[in-house]
């Protein structure tokens, strides 16, 4: 069940009371270790079908169906479930985890009146005849277990189990409703914990019990030895307010510093409810928080209501890895780098630029927000971050082939650009692009010019052999142009039977769109860094070489 971000303070607030500063101190050691699978998943789906894992990088799903034929076809597509489960209140008149309430009325926490403790949802949520159970006692607590053992038979990981804070007092032996087992409720809660972790490794060494207090931060010691990952739920974004609620950094930032070692922390942000920031950029935001201390992230939203929700289609299918680096801090940007990346949060009101370290995996990185590239220029990589913004990067290897090849190259061009005109580099005959077909024909951006690549600087022979430049054969179809070419188109086209003088038309080289009228095109000089009008030069070619055959229609 969703808190309200006021029940959650009043939580922790009882937790602090209870059990202080602990949970952030409890050495790693004292505590169950996690399945590995969980330590390194980056996001969760949450309240989904098995349609939506399509595209995702999950490792798991929450609140889920608890039936055998749903458990089971998951487990076979090799993602991990986690069917919801409270220990924390129930129906009284319908049956629910196995049991009805109503049958078992000595199972309800009851308060200091003496009378059943009704849920904390009861008006803010409208959790009308919902009662808190006492987790104190030995027949409830049996129950519920039975009910856990259960769904691990159809083939669960494990559970989420939700509402996990310490209960109101119980004065049901006061009034002699019925017996506890424990001195206090925190301590029954706990053993209730150690069982149903017993219990899931019993039937999945590797499965795992996650819960949710809201709050991690406030978490009572004597819970963390059996959790194998929290939530930290209406993470910046909640569904009862209309804006990222919270102090960025004393709510959010720096929750990583406040959970033991070892443990993880599912984050749960409520998407489509801000009407101050776009869908996008509060995906963005709350993932690059969440992950910017390695926690896993997931968000819950109404897809009717948002529309567009191709920004988290985005992030789920992210893999950025495991951290390599800490969390660093510049000019008040946050920034963390990653296996496979970066993100970034700029939690300030102001735009901001951040100079990246040298030395990062590659020379490129991919901009997921703005899908483009960012960097290549060599030296360190400079991003611009908007103010209040969230982005990931993604290590980029350069696309450029043959980087210790072809450093130098010369460019001829012919002006106006003419297709098909022959030259001699150096002895060898050259030709300059024509232009090439799909279903039309396309000019290209390297018409009229011929390319050649060299790996050290030096001299170089050209020599135009095309003085007077006429008409150009431009090909039919895709298919012409192979038979042009006097080569067998494959394909389901190849056996057929074309006419050599059909196969195209003879255009003007100068606009291949249209047919040639008889008037050539003569050579009139060379332009760039050799001039004058022999039709051979020389031209030293060092770094990017451009040099051009001016023609004029006779």
């Amino acid at each position: 069940m969703k808190r309200a971000p006021f029940l959650c303070l009043i939580a922790a607030a009882l937790v602090m009371a209870l059990a202080g500063p602990a949970a952030a101190q409890m050495a790693a050691a004292d505590l169950e270790k996690i399945p590995a699978w969980l330590a390194e998943s980056e996001t969760y789906g949450f309240g989904v079908g098995l349609e939506a894992l399509s595209g995702t990088a999950w490792k798991f799903i929450t609140h889920v169906p608890d039936t055998a034929e749903f458990l089971g076809e998951a487990r076979r597509r090799g993602v991990r479930t986690f069917p919801y489960m409270t220990f924390y209140q129930a129906y009284l008149a319908m049956t629910y985890q196995d049991f009805r309430l109503s049958d078992h009325p000595d199972w309800i926490l009851v308060n200091t009146n003496g009378r059943w403790a009704p849920t904390g949802f009861w008006e803010s949520e409208d959790a009308k005849n919902m009662y808190c159970t006492c987790p104190n006692v030995a027949g409830y607590a049996d129950a519920v277990l039975a009910y856990l053992e259960k769904v691990m038979k159809r083939g669960a990981s494990g559970i989420f189990l939700d509402n996990v804070h310490p209960n109101r007092e119980c004065y049901g032996e006061n009034f002699g409703k019925h017996k506890h087992m424990f001195p206090t409720q925190v301590e029954a809660f706990a053993d209730l914990m150690r069982r149903a972790r017993e219990l899931i490794k019993k039937y999945d060494p590797d499965g795992a019990l996650l819960i949710n207090s809201a709050d991690p931060a406030s978490l009572p010691a004597e819970f963390w030895p059996s959790t194998d990952a929290e939530m930290s739920e209406s993470y910046i974004c909640t569904w009862v307010a209309t804006d990222r609620w919270g102090d960025w950094h004393k709510n959010w930032n720096g929750l990583d510093k406040k959970v033991p070692a070892g443990k993880q922390v599912c984050c749960l942000s409520y998407l489509g409810h801000d009407t101050k920031h776009s869908f996008k950029d509060d995906a963005y935001f709350c993932y690059a928080s969440a992950r910017m201390m390695n926690f896993i992230w997931g968000a819950g939203y109404d897809k009717a209501k948002v529309g567009d929700d191709s920004a988290m289609r985005t992030l789920y299918s992210l893999t950025v890895g495991q951290p390599t680096a800490p969390e660093t801090v510049v000019d008040d940007v946050h920034y963390r780098l990653f296996k496979n990346g970066l993100v970034t949060v700029n939690p300030t009101d102001a735009e901001k630029t951040l100079k990246l370290p040298a030395g990062l995996p590659t020379p490129l990185l991919w901009d997921v927000y703005e899908e483009k590239e960012v960097g290549g220029q060599g030296g360190p990589i400079t991003l611009t971050l908007p103010p209040q913004s969230g982005r990931v990067y993604l290590f980029k290897p350069s696309s450029a082939r043959d980087r210790e090849h072809n450093q130098h190259q010369l460019i001829v061009r012919t002006q106006p650009s003419l297709g098909k005109t022959r030259f001699e580099l150096d002895g060898q005959p050259m030709m300059t692009y024509g232009g090439r077909w799909t279903t039309e024909y396309i000019k290209g951006p390297n018409y009229g010019d011929f390319i050649a690549g060299f790996d050290a600087p030096g001299w170089h022979t050209i020599t135009l052999v095309d003085e007077v430049r006429k008409e150009m054969l431009v090909a039919n179809s895709y298919e012409d142009a192979y038979a042009l070419n006097e080569t067998k188109m494959p394909g389901a086209t190849a056996g057929a039977a074309r006419a050599p003088d059909r196969l195209g038309k003879y255009m003007d080289p100068s606009e291949p769109g249209k047919v040639f009228e008889g008037k050539p095109f003569r050579f009139a000089g060379w332009a760039g860094p050799v001039k004058g009008k022999k039709k051979t030069i020389r031209v030293y070619v060092e770094g990017k070489t451009e040099v051009t055959a001016k023609f004029e229609r006779e």
